[in-house]
């Protein structure tokens, strides 16, 4: 490698090489023809110019190379900056970017979070002061007037709806913040799936029978999913609790549901009102009241509620619902 490097500087420096050659050579002719012929000092003098000419002639060719390098190295050292300029310039522009995406996913984040606060507050400054006040109405009854048995018994049965309600709003409200702080776990376990749907059958049955609603299990005995139990039941409750809001007397709710491959589909039909398009489009994603048949209110949460616990448990809830018809909410499971 010092070989080349030296080799390659000697050409380099070839113009100057060759004039000191040179005048070596017309230095050392000019001596022997002196000695040899022995010419005059005026011809030695010849002999002479022609040497520092062609000296002269070198030196000015190598200054000239020398000027040509350097600006070939100006020119390199040049396009260097521009390149490392436009380095710098596209890192800053990126790190800009990422910057610039931080501070939306953080503001986004903040605004979400205020959205959430700002709901929360509404549902308990309306929502949940109204079956409150109801029971206060009832027991202020109870307390001041003298009732008959049947309007003790009338009394007795709105209490029970109105504290039912309040407690099933509140256990919504409190599972709904829980998934927004993202401080609700999941713990999937082997369960059977029909054992599970009865006991939330079993719990809507009264209510079922009020509105003179059939409310069947339908699904079969053998069939277990891999989920949490607690959150399976609530996600069962709220769809059956919302398909017998929307399913006038003499209606029909079922669960059924069967397999394939992998995974479980449950599925919660009714025969009531169905959905309308521009509602069905945001079921899972906007908590939007909407009043049953005979005025039952809640908060809206309970579907969104839903899709997140399923989706939690890693499944899916999709509806599907035509109005005067009737909806179906299916719910994707693995299986054990």
């Amino acid at each position: 490698m010092l070989k080349n490097v030296t080799v390659t500087d000697h050409w380099q420096h070839r113009p100057a090489l060759l004039a000191s050659l040179s005048l070596v050579l017309v230095v050392a002719t000019g001596q022997a023809v002196v000695w040899y012929w022995g010419l005059s000092g005026s011809r030695l003098a010849a002999f002479w110019a022609i040497g520092v000419t062609v000296l002269l002639t070198g030196i000015i060719a190598q200054q000239r190379y020398n000027q040509n390098q350097l600006e070939i190295r100006l020119r390199e050292s040049e396009a260097e900056k521009a390149r490392l300029a436009a380095s710098i310039a596209h890192l800053l522009s990126t790190q800009r970017a990422e910057i610039d995406r931080s501070i939306a996913q953080e503001t986004a984040t903040i605004n979400a979070a205020n959205q959430t606060k700002l709901r929360l507050f509404s549902l308990l400054s309306h929502d949940l002061r109204s079956p409150i006040a109801s029971i206060i109405d009832s027991l202020t009854l109870l307390e001041h007037h003298s009732l008959s048995q049947a309007e003790f018994t009338m009394l007795a049965q709105q209490l029970s709806q109105s504290t039912q309600k309040l407690y099933k709003n509140l256990e919504n409200l409190l599972a709904w913040s829980l998934t927004q702080l993202n401080e609700i776990s999941t713990h999937p376990e082997l369960v059977n799936a029909r054992e599970l749907a009865d006991d939330v059958v079993e719990l809507s049955s009264h209510r079922a029978s009020q509105k003179q609603i059939n409310l069947t299990n339908s699904l079969s005995g053998s069939l277990h999913l891999l989920v949490d139990e607690h959150q399976y039941k609530m996600v069962l409750c709220n769809l059956i609790d919302n398909a017998l809001k929307y399913t006038p007397a003499g209606g029909q709710v079922t669960i059924w549901g069967g397999t394939q491959a992998s995974w479980a589909t449950i599925c919660v039909q009714d025969t009531g009102i169905g959905i309308t398009p521009d509602r069905l489009a945001a079921l899972f994603t906007q908590a939007v009241p909407s009043p049953g048949l005979h005025g039952e209110r809640g908060m809206g949460l309970g579907l969104q509620l839903c899709s997140e616990l399923v989706s939690r448990n890693g499944g899916h809830l999709s509806v599907s619902s035509q109005p005067d018809t009737g909806t179906i909410f299916q719910i994707k499971l693995p299986l054990s």
